[in-house]
Parts: structure tokens; sequence; C-alpha cells
């Protein structure tokens, strides 16, 4: 009898992994293909990733962060550059090994370190190769045209040495510096000489203008209002470096102050008693905008409370918004009649 149920038991477990073994089998392969597929497309990310790298690199070359950089600094962006160039040639274009993807991952961190530390900056001879470029648009400009013929030939000296310099000689820090300073000097001093003479119209109206600042008792609000706003602008447009404005627009500008302050008008008759009820409304204003203010709060934190009266208070302050209005209006006026 021991017998028969051993056999059973023994039938039953084979029976048992008969049946279970192939879905164990498959789900373990399943597994394995997603694992392999994942694992395959972070390696593809980081070869993409190289590969952008080693692009940006590329272009750094081309610029003054590289070119001008220090000589240890650069030969060891030399270095990592061509690491991960060969990196990324002998990577094959599908992998699921992990040792592959370090050494793209290595090579990445590598060359965006020797990128960061770049140290070059942009040098004296670009600038001055700058201004020579600009040469010929500048003697064509307004205000070389305007210039004395002293400003002009102080150019043109400061102009022709930069040039044989820049052509002809060899390159030092000192003398780059030099020769570009002494172009922008004497290039500056022609244009400031000229946007000088375009704003003084524009100076000559606010010095004229700047006493009547400090009366605005004496004047209507409105008149006044509008002067102090030309006043303004003809201010900003002098001081404004970054916004140069053509002759004709400082003119238009020193115009509209001239007008505004013609256009001052005096307060010939002071009314205490427009200005008595003008305070009275104010204050009306003022307290109805308060007790809004605490109707709408009462509805907001206590519900409950104020429902028996609900209907009642939002009456209230809806009244009392459009007394606000009205009042405001009849204040704009009441306002612009005073002046």
């Amino acid at each position: 009898m021991k017998k028969n149920n051993l056999t059973k038991a023994i039938l039953a477990m084979a029976l048992a992994s008969a049946v279970f073994a192939p879905s164990v089998k498959k789900s373990f392969a399943t597994d394995t293909f997603y694992s392999d597929y994942l694992y395959e497309s972070s390696y593809l990310e980081s070869r993409r990733e190289l590969y952008k790298t080693i692009s940006d690199a590329k272009e750094i070359k081309n610029k003054d962060r590289y070119i001008n950089a220090s000589t240890s600094v650069k030969d060891s962006f030399n270095v990592w550059f061509k690491y991960a160039e060969d990196a990324y040639k002998q990577a094959p274009e599908y992998s699921s090994l992990s040792s592959e993807k370090d050494k793209l991952t290595r090579a990445t961190q590598y060359l965006k370190e020797a990128m960061k530390a770049l140290d070059g900056k942009k040098s004296s001879i670009t600038d001055l190769k700058d201004l020579l470029d600009k040469h010929t648009d500048f003697t064509t400009s307004s205000s070389y045209l305007y210039a004395t013929q002293k400003q002009k030939d102080a150019y043109l000296d400061a102009y022709n040495k930069a040039y044989r310099y820049y052509y002809y000689e060899t390159y030092n820090t000192v003398l780059s510096e030099y020769y570009t300073k002494e172009l922008k000097e004497k290039r500056a001093a022609i244009e400031n000489a000229y946007l000088n003479e375009r704003k003084k119209v524009v100076k000559d109206e606010i010095d004229l203008s700047e006493p009547f600042r400090k009366n605005s008792e004496k004047y209507t609000k409105k008149s006044f209002d509008t002067f102090l706003s030309a006043l303004k602008l003809a201010e900003t447009s002098v001081e404004d470096k970054s916004n140069i404005k053509t002759e004709a627009e400082y003119k238009q500008i020193a115009a509209t102050l001239k007008s505004a302050r013609e256009a001052l008008v005096e307060v010939k008759v002071k009314n205490e008693e427009l200005e008595k009820y003008i305070e009275k409304l104010q204050t009306a204003v003022d307290n109805n905008k308060i007790a809004v203010k605490s109707g709408e709060t009462l509805l907001e934190i206590a519900p409950k409370q104020v429902a028996p009266v609900k209907g009642k208070l939002i009456n209230l302050i809806k009244n009392a918004k459009s007394v606000i209005e009205k009042s405001e209006a009849v204040l704009a006026k009441l306002k612009g009649i005073k002046g």
C-alpha cells in the first residue's frame, strides 16, 4: 500500500513538472529578452550622447574658448577629443554588454569635462579685426562725415597703424591691446561728439524746463502731468546710451517738451469749498470700500451665521459698489475742475 502511494506521489510530481516547467522556461526567456532590450536601448542612448558631445566639441574648436585657451588645457582637450572619437568609431552599433556602454559613458564624461575646462577668452586681436572690418561703414557714417578734420586725421592715423600691425607684424598681447585701444578711442571721440551735438537741442530744452518742475502747485494737474511726462521722456532720450536716435527724432522730442512747457495752465483761483467737498466725498468712498470688504469677508468666512440675512447683505454690497463707482466718477470730474 505504501509502495503504491509513493508511486502515485512520484507520478504527480512528474506531471506537475511537465505542466509547469515550460511555463517557467517561457517566463524566464521573456524576462531575459526584455532585460536585453532595455539595456540595448540604454546603450544606444549613450552612443547618441557621445556623438552629440563630439559634435559640440568640434564647434568649440572654432571658437575663442579653444583657440585662446592655455596650452596645457588645450592639449588635454585634444587628448580627450581623440579618445572620444576613437571610442565612438570602435563601438558596435548594438550591444547588451555593460563594458561597452561604460566605455561610451567614460568617453562622454571626460570630453565634457575637457570642454568645460577650456579657459580661452576673446582676444584683443579679434576685437582689432572687428574694428578694421567696420572701417568702411564707419567712414561713410554721418558721425564721421560731420567730424572735424582734426578728429578724422587722428582716427585715420590710428587705423593705418593698426592695419599695418594686423596684416604685416607679429602679434603680441601688449601691442594688440594698444592698437585696439587707440582705434576704439579715436572712433569713440567722433561718435560721442556727433551724438552730443544731436542731443544738444534736447538738453537745451531740458535746461529751460527744469525750473518749472519745482512749481507743480502753480499749474493745473492735467497740464503739469503732460509737461512732466514730456520732460521725463526728454531726459530719458539723453541718458539712454543703448537707444541712439536720429537727429530728427531728437528735434521732435525737444519740440514736444517745448510745447508742453508753453501749454502749462496756471491755477488762478483756489476753491476751498470745492476742496472740502472733494475731501468728504473721498472719505465716503473709502468708507464704502471698507464696508464692501467686510461684507464679502463675512460671506466667505461665516456663511452659516449670515445665512438668515444673506440676501440683504448681498444687496447692500451691490448697492455700495454702485455708489462707489458713481462717486469715483464724480471725484474724477471734480479733480479735473480743480486742476
